[in-house]
């Protein structure tokens, strides 16, 4: 995709419904199923955000997309226009910056931006710190024939308009063509969502190749794109010692926030030669410096990553630790701290068992007294 005269760095849809008090909401569907969601109710000028926050949820609009109203605000060097249904900023809105001298006026207060996709007109003050107006695009006919004629077609309505945005090329289409022997036009549309360049998706063919041993589907380029993997977070993890991942296991760890700093992290605290399923599962579950800090405080000195991965599945900290020698039971093996936390074992149970004339020796036996009950009102189960 050859983007000449338009900055990819900064669109985002946003889908807002009222809620019965009036708030809104944003609408986000899963891109993939491991989808992304957006923040809600966020200023206009907080909503210039990254295209990564935009996924296929794109789809789910109804309606017409290719005209309405339009914002401007200006930086140094772009106009950043925020295109939605109307004038009020509660709705469905999709924004891209442009270079200054992209659009070519036309008469007065009347400015367009032709492109192979079609053709974009915008009506009102556009030149000027923030501008605003209508605007409407028009599909260029002999390039919607083209995706036909390359057995691409899609029925959403707003699809030129979203190819048009990314400024596909027909160049961009032979790429793929020589890849693929059927391309849908939803897959089409959503590398034009995600910003997928032709040389971004050369890249990822590549990456695929070299640790997968495949050519990857348009689906996984768009979930690589989405989840931010590329060459240097892969050089980034195989420089710390996981050096036979395919892209999968990398796009899991990218998905789950593992990168050098974590796995370092776990390796000052002692936890070296570890599978990437190792770490992966200290990440996931939180397994991190702070919470080993605070297990060896308590005197667990020895644990294995697995069993302190346990603990921390199950809430075993230093609050319910305290709470339980509060109840007189101290020094209790980590063992013995899941199954009394995973029976909900607490120092209000035992204090109730007390009171009911539970006086009980070990917490052995009050895990036994919670899984089978005692009796409320005798004192006996």
């Amino acid at each position: 995709m050859n983007l000449p005269s338009i900055s990819s760095n900064v669109r985002i849809v946003s889908f807002l419904v009222s809620v019965f008090t009036g708030a809104f909401f944003i609408l986000t569907l899963p891109a993939t199923s491991m989808g992304l969601l957006t923040a809600v109710n966020l200023p206009y000028a907080a909503r210039w955000d990254n295209a990564e926050q935009r996924s296929k949820q794109t789809k789910s609009i109804t309606q017409d997309m290719t005209k309405g109203y339009w914002h401007s605000r200006e930086t140094r060097d772009k106009y950043c226009i925020r295109f939605g249904e109307n004038e009020n900023e509660h709705n469905w809105g999709i924004t891209e910056c442009f270079d200054k001298n992209a659009f070519e006026k036309k008469q007065t207060d009347v400015f367009q931006l032709t492109r192979q996709t079609g053709t974009l007109t915008l009506t009102g003050k556009l030149y000027q710190a923030e501008g605003d107006g209508t605007y409407e695009f028009v599909a260029n006919e002999a390039f919607l024939t083209y995706l036909t004629e390359q057995g691409i077609t899609s029925r959403d309505e707003n699809f030129m308009f979203h190819l048009y945005l990314a400024d596909m090329q027909k160049q961009y289409i032979a790429f793929l063509k020589t890849h693929y022997t059927q391309i849908e036009g939803n897959r089409l549309m959503e590398l034009a969502i995600h910003e997928v360049s032709q040389k971004k998706y050369q890249e990822y063919i590549g990456l695929f190749e070299k640790y997968s041993g495949k050519k990857p589907s348009i689906q996984e380029v768009i979930e690589a794109k989405i989840h931010g993997i590329d060459q240097a977070y892969v050089e980034e993890i195989q420089a710390n010692g996981y050096t036979g991942l395919d892209m999968k296991k990398m796009m899991e760890a990218k998905i789950h926030g593992v990168n050098a700093d974590f796995i370092n992290s776990l390796k000052q605290e002692g936890f070296t030669n570890l599978s990437m399923q190792e770490v992966l599962s200290a990440k996931i579950h939180g397994v991190d410096p702070s919470y080993i800090g605070q297990m060896r405080k308590l005197g667990f000195t020895n644990l294995t990553l697995e069993k302190l991965s346990e603990a921390k599945i199950h809430g075993v900290n230093a609050s319910y630790i305290h709470d339980l020698e509060t109840a007189g039971f101290s020094n209790l093996p980590i063992n013995k701290l899941i199954e009394a936390k995973i029976h909900g074992v607490n120092a209000d149970f035992i204090s109730e068992a007390k009171s009911k004339g539970y006086n009980l020796g070990t917490i052995g036996d009050y895990i036994s007294l919670k899984i089978h009950g005692m009796a409320r009102n005798t004192g006996r189960e």
